[in-house]
């Protein structure tokens, strides 16, 4: 099954939504690599450093969201595959508890009623000056 995903489209099955250090270009989720410092001014990961974006404890302060428009729950899968020079965790919660984790060595999976939302949370973990990762978000029934 092939699904698209669009950035504020209300009528994509499946919709995602950029916050907190990406954006939503042709149609792919873009980490931008510029975040907002202490001092408001925009600064980028540096190597060998660690940085999260979005908060598990905050749903207006997400990486990420997944929206359900469907008429029915789906199930969800996010995968990270082929991390290079450092890693990236990915959590997905649904503003009162973690639903899942997703690391180059395991796949989140959980379930999203219709019309329901749940949020991302991301750590990159970084070696060099470039990490670089596939990550899939999936529908699996």
């Amino acid at each position: 099954m092939d699904v698209t995903l669009a950035a504020d489209d209300g009528d994509a099955a499946v919709g995602l939504a950029p916050g907190v250090g990406t954006s939503i270009t042709n149609g792919q989720l873009v980490i931008d690599g510029e975040f907002e410092g202490a001092s408001g001014g925009p600064f980028s990961p540096n190597k060998n450093g660690e940085f999260t974006l979005g908060d598990t404890n905050d749903t207006s302060n997400d990486a990420f969201s997944i929206t359900n428009n469907s008429s029915n729950g789906h199930d969800f899968e996010v995968v990270v595959e082929n991390v290079t020079n450092g890693s990236i965790t990915i959590d997905i919660y649904d503003g009162t508890e973690n639903l899942g984790t997703a690391t180059e060595s395991s796949n989140a999976t959980f379930n999203i009623a219709s019309g329901s939302t749940v949020y991302a949370a991301i750590t990159l973990v970084t070696e060099t000056d470039s990490l670089t990762a596939d990550v899939t978000i999936q529908t699996t029934s």
